[in-house]
């Protein structure tokens, strides 16, 4: 006997999936002239791809791979492109985005990753956002229900507001790759960001700040001139996320800031211009010396 799938439930031989799309490590590596990855968990190491679970077979991994295609083809690199460009969507985004935000939290229903539950209610509610999801990745549902997807795209800012904003969030807003559940007594949401472009699963929200970035059951544009009303604590958030990216690449050893120096030389040409340099640059004028942190 096999393992179950965990989208369709058949016994069958499951594949190692990638809970984020393949896709964006590997733009993220050609985007910076090559250089490799590095994982903030474990800094020191190199690493080619993201993390991969046994969760599907091959049948509902094609299903998801027909989505990602059209996401990455349609939304992902033509923003990356030209993020003031309007982009318009079908129906295809919400799957897709259901799909990613589906399978953080079955990862964090069957690991510890994100820590504990924040209460019995979260959870609760988490396990029902799964079913909810699951069913309409399979077609058992019109929609995700109150379970919505919410998709933000990011750009370099501009200018600091004076506040106390993290020395890296240009790149960290504009590069990082990164998944968690955000769990707490007021929200829960999975969050998944694909390095320009956030996605977050709504679980639990006491009011409904979300607007401009909910994603359409039909159609919808993402990019352009749009006016985003975000909940108060989610820059908050995104800020403590960018700091704790940076101290974690504050660690990296001295033999791999050398690699990391000597990739660099290697890669000159390739690294200038850049959408990595073009981030890394706007974080040092608008932050100084303070910004050299390796990312």
């Amino acid at each position: 006997m096999g393992e179950l799938c965990r989208l369709c439930g058949r016994d069958c031989p499951l594949l190692a999936s990638h809970i984020l799309p393949a896709f964006v490590f590997r733009w993220k590596r050609e985007s910076a002239g090559g250089s490799p990855l590095r994982n903030t968990k474990q800094p020191n190491l190199r690493v080619q791809d993201g993390l991969k679970k046994s969760f599907l077979c091959a049948e509902c991994e094609a299903l998801f791979s027909r989505d990602e295609r059209e996401f990455a083809n349609k939304i992902f690199y033509p923003y990356v492109e030209n993020p003031a460009v309007q982009l318009v969507y079908g129906p295809s985004l919400l799957r897709f985005c259901t799909s990613v935000s589906w399978r953080v939290l079955r990862l964090a229903l069957e690991t510890e990753d994100f820590g504990p539950w924040a209460d019995p209610e979260a959870e609760e509610l988490c396990r029902q956002a799964e079913v909810t999801w699951r069913a309409f990745l399979l077609g058992e549902r019109e929609h995700p229900g109150d379970f919505r997807q919410q998709l933000l795209p990011f750009d370099i800012i501009e200018s600091s507001s004076g506040g106390d904003e993290s020395p890296n969030i240009n790149r960290y807003l504009t590069r990082t790759i990164q998944m968690d559940l955000c769990n707490n007594s007021t929200q829960t949401f999975t969050f998944a960001k694909l390095g320009p472009i956030a996605i977050f699963g709504t679980i639990r929200q006491r009011s409904n700040p979300w607007k401009g970035t909910r994603v359409q059951a039909n159609q919808g544009t993402v990019g352009g001139r749009q006016q985003y009303v975000l909940p108060g604590a989610l820059w908050p958030y995104l800020n403590a996320k960018a700091r704790e990216s940076a101290a974690a690449m504050a660690g990296i050893s001295k033999k791999q800031r050398e690699v990391i120096d000597q990739n660099l030389r290697r890669n000159a040409d390739a690294f200038v211009g850049s959408a990595a340099f073009r981030a890394m640059q706007a974080d040092i004028e608008q932050f100084g010396d303070g910004a050299f942190d390796p990312q």
